[in-house]
């Protein structure tokens, strides 16, 4: 691996682990919560009929 596919690697890496960092930061000051899906998918369109 040269020295400049070894710098875009390690960019990567780093910017994954910056958004692996966010999202639990998130996560434990309660701003993310998780998203529940509907039971079923007819209940999206139950308002459109």
């Amino acid at each position: 691996m040269d020295v400049e596919n070894m710098d875009v690697f390690v960019e990567r890496i780093r910017t994954i682990l910056a958004a692996i960092h966010l999202r639990a930061t998130f996560l434990s000051a309660g701003f993310i919560k998780k998203l529940r899906r509907p039971k079923t998918p007819s209940s999206i369109f139950t308002g459109l009929t």
